[in-house]
């Protein structure tokens, strides 16, 4: 722990993690300290197969793990879980988070209770499963989807296909090796009646014993990646692969006796909205994940920095800003994490206006996952080249936490795609608000907006009073408003002047606008967030470097913005453009002293401290020397060696 701190360290982590949830990772850690499977040799490097192998039985460790402690305290352990996967083992992590909660959660969500048995399988260890939507050539452009479901009237089945390699399931994570089960998204068609959409199945893929696909599937591993290498990503395709009707899951349309659709949502739009809602959830998880990669870096590259006193302190300007990221977006992911348990809650039992919180979450989810995905891997990136030529070496972690941070830049969704769907949403609240109306929301803050925001004006007269989370806030809101008064004028002109239909309006309006929009919508919640949950801190200390970190936030975010405050006449002359980067450089200041013990408050329990960057104490240089020396071969003598001399006399002969 740091030796000195303006706030005081258990407050600040209990406000940060919660106390339930903190007492639930401890549970957590102790079951893991007598797990040897999670803990490598020094030195210690794996093929590829034993990799796969590993990474299974973590997997089937965190499932004990899961059935031990969730059923004690079970919004807690949940809160709990994704920060401790990330630390202990993210491969594994993805792989159990996958066949055993993604999996149940797209049954649970779209099927009906002839669907049970498959969960009461699945708890009983009786199938794994594993996530089919993404294709080889259709990825976030789900209405593309070709993987083909056929349904035979005479023997009510479903006749699976994949017409071409293009239409190839991919990616899908357990696929590779060991699932039994998957959920397969294909387009639900019936011969002489029509295609019907995308629809979710329950598809049996192996024997459970031998664990050999079954015929009239092939299955392939995707083979090498750049990082989560423990995971086994397949591709699958069907040649004429019989499922039963029942298979079906059935919420949002079936097919009845007599061969005939049956459409259970009339709006074809909210069907698929329904049949791709459990993605939601992953996109809250994976916002939670990228919160803990970038705490795992930045606790690395500070705790090299204080070592090493020499190193230009421009360095920590750069990463100080991402510290007061990680603070923010960790009580704005949580937040987004409690809504969606509420939401489950409420959708079992039928109460509320489901559809309009399940299309915000979408929304909100659909924005943080781009923004903190992004802004985490730029971080992790700072955090690497601070640690300069150490930051590219295999012991201290770096490398492995940027490959398997990477992907959640792509999967469950494009980022581009997402942000371009909140946008949408954005645009219909904007709409509405010109006809008086502004629907109430819960996550997305969104109560201010109205025409006369626009006619706010900058009035700070000093860079304190700028700095204020009040004023900040007001910044912000303005921001959002003429985003999107932009974004929609702009969209009509392309619908009207230039004659676009509504797709290609939205593509042409997407890099400068929606996105813009999106970031600064999504940026908005999160401080709006924080600033609730700040207030309610009574240690008086501990909420004033809160504020500190809230305003580092807000500010150092609104330098990308600077041109369009002076674009949309909010602020005239220099002054509002200094006080933005005048402000950033004073609270990295003022932060200065306390960043020690803010690092401490994220940092990974010791008992998972890997890198040799990570650790408290310091001695970086020894457990360098340590980590090299224990590394195989680093000694031996290439069994190569007497060719180059062949080579250096070829050379000679050419002089």
């Amino acid at each position: 722990m740091a030796k000195t701190s303006s706030f005081n360290y258990e407050i600040m982590r209990a406000f940060l993690f919660g106390e339930d949830a903190l007492k639930q990772q401890e549970l957590l850690l102790g079951e893991l300290k007598n797990q040897p499977v999670f803990f490598l040799s020094p030195g210690e490097t794996l093929a590829k197969d034993e990799l796969h192998r590993r990474s299974v039985q973590k997997a089937f460790k965190y499932a004990d793990f899961r059935k031990t402690f969730a059923t004690q305290n079970f919004n807690p352990f949940r809160e709990a879980w994704v920060g401790f996967m990330g630390y202990a083992d993210k491969d594994a992590g993805v792989q159990e988070g996958i066949f055993n909660a993604m999996f149940g959660s797209a049954i649970g969500s779209m099927g009906t209770e002839r669907h049970v048995k498959f969960l009461e399988e699945l708890a009983a260890g009786k199938m794994v499963g594993a996530f089919c939507l993404t294709e080889i050539a259709h990825g976030s452009n789900t209405k593309m989807v070709q993987t083909q479901a056929v349904y035979d009237k005479v023997n009510r089945e479903y006749v699976l296909k994949t017409p071409n390699f293009e239409a190839a399931k991919c990616w899908s994570g357990n696929l590779g090796k060991f699932a039994t089960h998957v959920i397969l998204y294909a387009q639900l068609i019936i011969p002489g009646e029509g295609v019907y959409g995308l629809h979710g199945f329950v598809v049996p893929i192996r024997d459970g014993r031998t664990l050999l696909p079954y015929p009239g599937i092939t299955i392939a591993e995707m083979g090498e990646k750049t990082g989560l290498q423990g995971i086994d990503n397949g591709i699958m395709m069907f040649n004429n692969y019989r499922i039963p009707k029942e298979n079906l899951l059935n919420r949002v349309g079936d097919v009845n006796d007599e061969g005939k659709y049956v459409r259970q949502i009339a709006n074809l739009r909210k069907q698929n909205t329904t049949s791709l809602g459990v993605l939601s959830n992953g996109r809250i998880g994976i916002t939670l994940t990228c919160v803990v990669n970038l705490s795992q870096s930045l606790v690395f590259a500070l705790r090299y920095l204080e070592n090493e006193p020499k190193i230009p302190t421009s360095v920590n300007y750069d990463l100080m800003p991402y510290l007061a990221v990680v603070y923010v977006s960790n009580i704005f992911a949580r937040t987004l994490f409690h809504y969606q348990l509420k939401f489950m809650t409420m959708a079992q039992k039928g109460e509320g206006d489901l559809a309009a919180m399940g299309m915000e979450m979408h929304a909100v989810s659909s924005a943080s996952k781009p923004v903190f995905s992004w802004v985490a891997r730029d971080g992790i990136q700072k955090a690497i080249e601070a640690c300069r030529s150490l930051g590219f070496h295999r012991a201290t972690e770096l490398d492995k936490l940027r490959g398997r941070h990477d992907a959640n830049c792509t999967y469950e969704g494009d980022n581009n795609v997402l942000i371009q769907q909140t946008a949408n949403w954005l645009l219909k609240l904007w709409s509405l608000m010109l006809k008086g109306q502004v629907p109430k929301c819960s996550l997305a803050a969104i109560s201010f907006l109205d025409r006369n925001i626009l006619e706010s004006k900058f009035n700070s007269t000093t860079i304190q009073e700028f700095t204020n989370v009040n004023n900040l806030q007001q910044v912000y809101r303005w921001l959002v408003a003429y985003l999107l008064k932009k974004t929609h004028d702009r969209q009509q002109r392309l619908l009207k002047g230039d004659n676009l239909g509504s797709f290609w309006a939205k593509n042409e309006n997407q890099i400068y606008h929606c996105k813009s929009l999106a970031f600064a919508f999504i940026e908005n919640c999160a401080i709006q967030t924080m600033d609730t949950k700040v207030q309610e801190v009574h240690d008086e200390r501990t909420r004033n470097v809160l504020n500190k970190l809230l305003s580092l936030y807000a500010v150092w975010n609104l330098h990308k913005y600077v041109h369009l405050f002076y674009e949309g006449r909010y602020a005239n002359g220099p002054t509002f453009g200094q006080y933005v980067e005048d402000s950033t450089l004073m609270l990295c200041k003022e932060l200065q002293s306390d960043q020690s013990a803010l690092v401490n408050v994220i940092a990974l329990p010791d008992v998972l401290e890997l890198s040799i960057l990570g650790h408290p104490e310091g001695q970086i240089y020894d457990r360098m020397e340590s980590a090299l020396l224990q590394y195989a071969c680093v000694f031996s003598e290439p069994n190569w060696g007497m060719e180059i001399s062949s080579y250096r006399s070829s050379l000679k002969s050419k002089l």
